[in-house]
């Protein structure tokens, strides 16, 4: 199989598996990258990409293994990017053209495979034509030309798309260049698994627990954390996955501050983790007898109370007097780790006819119940918290971040309950609402926490492109994000007016954050159009937000030649004068604008009669007292980055 230098690739020929040669492309045997091995341009330090900020890019060495049967031993700077599995990057091609020359062809490889995956052609003519082979990228691959370095983007990355990839630069004159990428693609953790050996541990005991991270490539670091900070950053790869066992030795604090397993691969997603609350033996930390009057008297109820502190599980307390128990007098009451257990007695003293036991019940539990599913800004009264048994009764708080909000309670028939009073705000979403209940300063309030489910428009709308400008022909994505709804807001696309059918729309909705991306494969015909995406509550119509963008669209130029003077060029007789004007559609504008006769390039040359001008967006050429040598076909020929167009022969018969 031979290839025109000058003609684009044969679509056939650039399919995966068809025996395709990189012999068999426009380049001479002296032109391989290995023959020079040397030419490989240098790394450049650390750095992250411009437009997919999750993609890292760092250096590294590797020893390069070519196909054609050799191999060699040279070290080659390889680019390493990292992305996380469903997010874009970009490979870059970090080749840098030779001086006074320019690239043809840019083509990559997976590994040292011989058969490309993708092309960039820049050839004249078909500058700006690309190829992907659908069995790899599945659509998702574009040339990035504009970059620099230019770069492959690669969208929705997979794990499938981690590889050593090859990119080989032709040009002009020179030889032939290649720059190596291994793309990683990283898979976070799913979730953390907590799995307990004992129901309870002893002060100085370790390694009760392990905490196991499931899935994850490469494999995720596995903490453990306490009170903010990390306690045990030890893991260790298995074969069900990364676990920590916690190291940390058992004490009374952790009765207190709960222990949290975090897992993760990456600075991109957010962890997984799970709360471990570990259950502490402890003994009582402090015993005191308190007496309700001093000194007693004689005939007059009293009180005394001994209060045990700081016991798990709670302190079984007895009373003796006179080395004898008084056990069959007490009804055993547990209530945490505070426990106060009061003794009455009753008639004369020293008698010690009647003893009587009392206890302060805490309340067991509170229970809340609301009378909404939602609320309204500024509603009220949309939840009871009631606090069940306790004697006395309990006093019962609302409270929210660290503050008491509503500390008004009432004693009712089935126990002390409070309606929150409090006015509903946005705020409520992010700080929820506690309800304590306490009857004693000794043992722990009972508690409960109450999500607000406040109903709120959207604070902010925004619409982003994927790559800017937009590419004609070159799918694309523009991403609207409606952020502070809840509900999460309902997106609707606009395009000059008309709403888009969503059968090109794809929305995700989390908490209060709205994504709908809205795929595309832009044509001129969408350059200068307008979008507008529009994001609403159906509970609040009148919260609408809305964000607009002006599609800008980057196109090869479409160039067409005209005559404009004279006005009838059928009758042109030599000693007049030609005037033709090159009229070209394209964005960006075009960086060179030349004129051909019978195929001959038109240099400006006033002594000759020939004036060029291609200044702003006029690109006119005039000939002065023409001749029969004036005729024949003229074109012109427009370019920008995105490639070159040649307008229709305009034939010129000059009269004698």
């Amino acid at each position: 199989m031979k290839f025109d230098p000058v003609q684009p690739i044969p679509t056939r020929a650039k399919a995966r598996g068809d025996g395709v040669r990189v012999s068999d492309f426009p380049i001479f045997e002296s032109h391989l990258p290995w023959a020079l091995p040397n030419l490989s341009p240098r790394a450049e330090g650390r750095s992250r990409l411009k437009y997919y900020s999750i993609a890292k890019v760092r250096r590294e060495k590797r020893s390069c293994v070519h196909g054609y049967g050799s191999a060699h031993d040279s070290e080659s700077d390889t680019s390493l990017v990292e992305v996380v599995a469903g997010y874009n990057t970009s490979l870059p091609c970090a080749i840098q053209s030779p001086l006074h020359d320019a690239p043809v062809l840019t083509l990559w490889y997976i590994g040292a495979d011989d058969t490309p995956v993708y092309s960039y052609d820049q050839r004249s003519g078909v500058s700006g034509e690309s190829w992907a082979d659908p069995e790899v990228f599945e659509g998702r691959a574009h040339y990035l030309a504009h970059l620099n370095p230019p770069a492959m983007l690669i969208m929705r990355t997979t794990v499938s798309d981690a590889h050593v990839y090859r990119c080989r630069v032709d040009f002009h004159n020179s030889n032939s260049r290649v720059a190596w990428v291994r793309l990683r693609v990283i898979v976070p953790p799913s979730r953390v698994e907590i799995a307990t050996h004992v129901s309870s541990v002893m002060p100085g005991q370790r390694d009760d627990v392990v905490c196991t991270a499931i899935g994850g490539d490469p494999p995720p670091s596995v903490v453990w954390m306490q009170n903010g900070k990390v306690v045990d950053p030890n893991s260790t790869v298995g074969e069900r996955g990364t676990f920590n066992s916690l190291e940390v030795a058992a004490t009374r604090e952790d009765l207190n501050f709960p222990f949290t397993c975090k897992a993760t691969n990456n600075d991109v997603t957010t962890p997984v983790f799970a709360i471990y609350y570990r259950n502490v033996t402890c003994g009582p930390t402090s015993v005191r007898i308190e007496a309700s009057e001093s000194p007693l008297v004689e005939g007059r109820e009293a009180e005394l109370t001994c209060t045990a502190v700081g016991s798990n599980p709670p302190a079984h307390i007895t009373w003796y007097q006179q080395g004898k128990t008084i056990e069959d007098l007490i009804n055993e009451y547990w209530c945490g780790l505070h426990c106060a257990i009061t003794l009455v007695l009753k008639g004369n003293i020293r008698q010690q006819d009647h003893w009587n036991v009392y206890f302060y019940i805490p309340p067991s539990r509170v229970e809340i119940a609301t009378h909404v599913s939602s609320v309204m800004p500024g509603q009220r009264d949309d939840v009871v918290c009631t606090a069940i048994g306790g004697d006395p009764a309990p006093s019962v708080v609302w409270m929210q971040n660290g503050k008491v909000v509503d500390p008004n309670s009432t004693v009712g028939e089935r126990g002390t309950f409070n309606s929150l009073e409090v006015a509903a705000t946005r705020e409520d979403l992010n700080f929820p609402f506690t309800c304590k209940a306490t009857n004693n300063d000794v043992t722990t309030p009972v508690f409960a926490i109450y999500y607000r489910n406040v109903t709120c428009g959207p604070t902010s709308v925004r619409i982003e492109a994927s790559e800017s400008p937009l590419v004609e022909g070159r799918e694309a994505e523009l991403t609207c994000t409606a952020v502070g709804s809840n509900p999460p807001a309902h997106i609707t696309w606009y395009q000059q007016g008309k709403t888009i059918e969503d059968l090109f729309v794809n929305v995700t909705r989390q908490d209060n954050l709205t994504v709908s991306v809205l795929s595309l494969i832009p044509g001129r015909r969408h350059h200068g159009r307008q979008l507008l995406c529009r994001a609403e509550n159906p509970s609040l119509p009148l919260a609408t937000m809305e964000d607009m963008i002006s599609l800008n669209v980057a196109y090869r130029p479409v160039a067409r030649l005209e005559v404009g003077w004279p006005q009838r060029p059928d009758l042109m007789t030599e000693g007049s004068d030609l005037y033709l004007e090159c009229i070209v559609d394209a964005n960006p504008l075009p960086y060179k604008v030349n004129f051909f006769h019978n195929g001959k390039e038109m240099v400006h040359n006033e002594t000759a009669g020939v004036e060029v001008r291609t200044a702003m967006t006029t690109y006119t050429v005039a000939l002065q007292t023409v001749t029969r040598r004036n005729s024949g076909e003229y074109q012109c020929l427009a370019s920008n980055v995105e490639g070159d167009s040649y307008s229709a022969n305009l034939t010129i018969n000059i009269k004698y």
